[in-house]
């Protein structure tokens, strides 16, 4: 929550800006999809999926092409 202010603030990089909101969307999905395997947290869950729906509504290139992994967590198919 506390990123939100950075994802709409104008003067940034386009390159800057989608990155931050891609990640957070990208964030948003691993968190829903934990919480509804593991059956807690469902209202936080549903919560960040309306949330990440409104963001998508608002910035459409947040969500495609979702960012590369960090280096640390890329696989071999990454590469």
């Amino acid at each position: 929550m506390q990123r939100l202010p950075l994802l709409a603030a104008t003067g940034q990089p386009a390159r800057t800006r989608w990155r931050r909101r891609a990640q957070l969307m990208q964030q948003i999905g691993v968190f829903t999809r934990l919480a509804e395997r593991a059956g807690m947290l469902l209202t936080m869950a549903d919560w960040y999926a309306r949330l990440a729906e409104a963001m998508s509504a608002r910035w459409h290139d947040s969500t495609t092409p979702p960012p590369a992994p960090f280096p640390a967590f890329r696989s071999a198919r990454d590469s």
